[in-house]
């Protein structure tokens, strides 16, 4: 495999603008892409990621100004966007995101466009969708966690099968302010999610946490729900700081998996 990156890394607690990462080595210098050899992006989530004025035209905005040369990937495709390519679904909980990637192991059969596109860097923002339909907090496993974090768990191990050396970069759920969604509840879902991410970042995994809980006040809130245009460029922000700070993976694209993910459970 060839080398993308030549890097000086240092140890260090690293604080980004989006709140404390996981991620401890800084790279000096990054890989950004190049024309033959473009990052290979994918972008996963519900209504936030799907939209047309969502935050993936702000990122890739932002890494075309810093010299980035990507490929977003998804089955999915906007109309705006510098890149339109992305697997984002309107309504999508966890449990539907997973189920639209990998299917639900009975009758609906998944896409297995991580499979098929196979990134370097996968960026996910999901949760608002769990809240608002109250499988958080109400949902629980046998030993009292959300099952949406337990599914998040499956999601990110079948993602990591698929494309062992990718790096994900996942976000906390914003606050909700349409009246239906108590601000107890979304602290709940990114204390939990928080935690899935510290273990596997512990396990030495290629995982990093972006939080947009404390920064999406309700001023950039536009329905109650949904960001208006200043807060879809806040997440943006808040995912390109942790990019610009990763020693980004150089992914086998020959590696083709041949599990049925059995063993994840």
């Amino acid at each position: 495999m060839k080398e993308k990156i030549a890097v000086l890394l240092l140890t260090i607690s690293v604080l980004t603008a989006a709140g404390t990462s996981y991620v401890d080595t800084v790279p000096e210098s990054g890989f950004k892409g190049t024309e033959n050899n473009p990052l290979r992006v994918m972008a996963l989530g519900d209504s936030f990621t799907a939209w047309n004025q969502g935050w993936r035209n702000p990122l890739q905005e932002k890494m075309k100004g810093e010299g980035y040369v990507f490929d977003f990937l998804g089955t999915q495709q906007d109309i705006s966007s510098l890149d339109r390519d992305h697997e984002g679904y309107h309504g999508h909980t966890v449990e539907l995101m997973h189920n639209t990637l990998y299917g639900d192991g009975r009758d609906k059969k998944g896409n297995f466009a991580v499979r098929k596109f196979k990134p370097d860097l996968v960026l996910i923002l999901l949760g608002a969708n769990d809240l608002l339909r109250r499988i958080v907090p109400q949902v629980k496993t046998k030993d009292g966690k959300l099952q949406s974090i337990a599914t998040y768990r499956k999601l990110l191990l079948k993602i990591w099968k698929d494309v062992p050396e990718t790096h994900i970069i996942v976000s906390t759920a914003s606050y909700i302010y349409n009246g239906t969604v108590k601000e107890e509840n979304v602290d709940l879902y990114n204390d939990q999610l928080k935690e899935l991410i510290k273990t596997f970042y512990r396990q030495g995994r290629r995982i990093s946490l972006v939080r947009i809980d404390r920064q999406l006040k309700k001023k950039y809130i536009s329905d109650g729900v949904h960001p208006d245009i200043k807060g879809f460029d806040i997440i943006a922000t808040a995912f390109f700081n942790e990019i610009a700070y990763l020693p980004l993976p150089d992914t086998d694209q020959s590696y083709i998996y041949q599990g049925d993910y059995s063993e994840i459970n």
